[in-house]
């Protein structure tokens, strides 16, 4: 017989365990398309208060896959060696958001 307080603990950590597996995207792909949809929503509320539309989007860019566990720094190249893997996602975020917003306003 489980004691009610354990049940209790084991139920909470379930939740919370849930709740945090909801919040952290589980993919490239996942992270990209919630940047998506964020930054969607956030024009259309921006718009929708007469707000500029000026935007910060924090994403964490996948490690290169040459890159080892037992690698220090995964981008010894600093930004130079960011920047071509940052440049594709961020086409695709922003080719992505233009294609959403046409969909949406049936705009060509």
């Amino acid at each position: 017989m489980m004691f009610p307080e354990r049940v209790c603990f084991l139920l909470q950590y379930t939740l919370l365990v849930t709740l945090v597996n909801g919040l952290i995207p589980k993919t490239p792909r996942e992270q990209t398309t919630r940047a998506v949809v964020s930054i969607q929503n956030a024009i259309d509320n921006h718009r929708r208060e007469g707000k500029p539309l000026r935007f910060f989007v924090d994403y964490l860019i996948p490690l290169p896959p040459e890159t080892k566990a037992e690698d220090i720094d995964p981008w010894p190249g600093g930004l130079a060696q960011m920047y071509p893997y940052a440049e594709e996602i961020l086409m695709d975020i922003l080719q992505r958001v233009v294609v959403r917003r046409t969909e949406i306003s049936g705009a060509p």
